[in-house]
């Protein structure tokens, strides 16, 4: 089997719901881009090597999310724009609130995530919230899940796994909000 028509067999993919906590209302349903870091990661991953000696980014783990505001343009909020393969980082991150820095990164940019639970073998699901005084009246239109160097609140190091963009939507400080991430094999 030549080695291009393997790497068309195998597929990852990603998909993101993000559902109002107290309504229930599904707010953003869509699939999402794995970014050629995530790819390069989950390769160095799988066999517990690094891909050059100076990286130590295998032995990271999934477990970070940040979100944005700079997935849609100003003069076109409901049409999204794509993420690219070479994306590092989401276009504009938000900081998250400060009264939930024990959840947060040092920067207030990575959140963790709740719970990783797998659905059947092939799916993992990582859970996530925005809490109610999370990014208050910012218009919200993307979300990246990282990869860190330890799953710890202090951790500073990330590494972006995928990346979605979705048409604009407000958060208020009345909402509370839950994502749904899974990626599938």
């Amino acid at each position: 089997m030549r080695i291009d028509l393997f790497s068309d067999k195998i597929n990852l993919k990603g998909h993101i719901r993000i559902t109002d906590f107290d309504t229930k209302k599904i707010i953003v349903d869509t699939d999402n881009h794995i970014v050629i870091s995530g790819r390069r990661w989950l390769m160095q991953r799988m066999f517990n090597m690094p891909i050059t000696q100076d990286s130590n980014a295998h032995t990271w783990l999934p477990g970070w999310f940040g979100i944005g505001s700079g997935g849609a343009s100003v003069d076109a909020p409901f049409i999204p724009i794509w993420p690219t393969d070479d994306d590092t980082s989401l276009f504009y991150p938000e900081e998250f609130s400060q009264e939930g820095a024990q959840y947060s990164s040092t920067n207030h940019l990575y959140k963790m995530v709740d719970s990783i639970s797998f659905p059947n073998d092939l799916t993992a699901k990582l859970t996530m919230t925005l809490d109610y005084q999370d990014m208050v009246d910012k218009y919200i239109n993307e979300a990246g899940m990282f990869v860190g160097e330890v799953l710890e609140y202090t951790n500073e190091n990330f590494l972006m796994f995928s990346h979605v963009t979705f048409p604009t939507f407000p958060k208020s400080i009345y909402q509370k909000l839950t994502l749904e991430w899974f990626f599938m094999f």
